[in-house]
């Protein structure tokens, strides 16, 4: 232990001007495996030994569990020689690890595409037949012949209203907004174009209290009055 501080002492006066050029890691040539690490602080590492080092005037003092030592050395750009005791050992400087690169954000997922819709204009369905008062509920001709709107006072989310065309366009009012999409009625089926191509909805056409009623989606529906 009087060893030890002793030659820290003696490294203090020796090195008023230390050489800090020797920070960094150098791996011994002979065997890759053994590194030395010197911190500017002072601090370091000879394999997985702590020690303690300071240079100058081509000295090396390194202090650690198994005493102190001191070595000559000599650097040149990335090549370090150390000897002790007439023998030399080469070591060369591993290149400090490269910064990670900053991380980009992933990109925002593209904005999903709008149905294909045009605005509402103001049309008037086509009046029932004259031989049907009120048409068949399960006719074609049932869903064209009134502007439907969701029962009020019944659960449910959806349109509040639609009308249907013989055109094969649909008139859905939703939140004040009245959008015009394509439909299919393939017998009990309606099909619905909302951007994606033809898919099926919920739909149902009956009777409630005498007057045809539509089941669209979640909702009832009756003709507007």
């Amino acid at each position: 232990m009087r060893r030890i501080v002793l030659a820290a002492a003696i490294a203090g006066a020796a090195f008023a001007q230390e050489d800090r050029s020797l920070a960094g890691s150098w791996r011994l040539e002979a065997d890759p495996r053994l590194v030395l690490s010197l911190e500017r602080d002072g601090t370091g590492k000879l394999g997985e030994e702590d020690i303690r080092w300071a240079a100058g005037r081509g000295t090396l003092m390194t202090t650690g569990r198994h005493g102190a030592a001191a070595a000559t050395y000599s650097q040149v750009g990335d090549k370090l020689v150390v000897g002790i005791g007439g023998v030399f050992t080469r070591w060369t400087r591993v290149p400090p690890p490269e910064p990670e690169a900053k991380k980009e954000p992933p990109p925002a997922p593209p904005e999903p595409e709008k149905p294909r819709v045009t605005p509402c204009v103001h049309r008037e369905p086509m009046e029932p037949p004259k031989a049907r008062e009120p048409p068949h509920a399960d006719s074609r001709d049932a869903l064209l012949s009134a502007h439907w709107c969701a029962t009020p006072g019944l659960p449910g989310a959806g349109p509040q209203q639609i009308t249907a065309f013989a055109d094969g366009t649909l008139d859905v009012t939703s939140d004040g907004e009245c959008k015009v999409q394509r439909y299919k009625l393939e017998g009990r089926r309606l099909l619905l174009d909302q951007g994606e191509g033809f898919r099926e909805v919920p739909f149902q056409l009956g009777t409630r209290d005498g007057e045809p009623a539509l089941r669209f989606g979640a909702r009832e529906y009756r003709r507007c009055r």
